[in-house]
């Protein structure tokens, strides 16, 4: 979606099911670093290794990327300004 389509397009569906499995991934230039590793993680093909994916600290581990503290603080200081 901050792409403006979605990770995995093929011609057909098969196409796009072998972009999946081998996580191939194209990103616009526009998209920082932060974004992009995020996506990757969470796209991760093998999902004992995708972000988020340990039952002990899955979630921590989504909200303590990078990507996620910037857009806490991102959406913290537009919430008090518009207060």
């Amino acid at each position: 979606m901050l792409a403006g389509y979605p990770p995995f397009c093929g011609d057909d569906p098969y196409e796009t099911y072998h972009q999946i499995l081998g996580g191939d991934l194209q990103f616009p230039h526009n998209l920082d670093h932060f974004t992009i590793d995020i996506i990757k993680q969470l796209l991760q093909p093998d999902p004992t290794r995708r972000l988020g994916a340990s039952t002990i600290t899955g979630t921590k581990d989504v909200m303590g990327h990078t990507f996620s503290l910037s857009l806490s603080l991102s959406l913290s200081l537009s919430l008090s300004l518009s207060l």
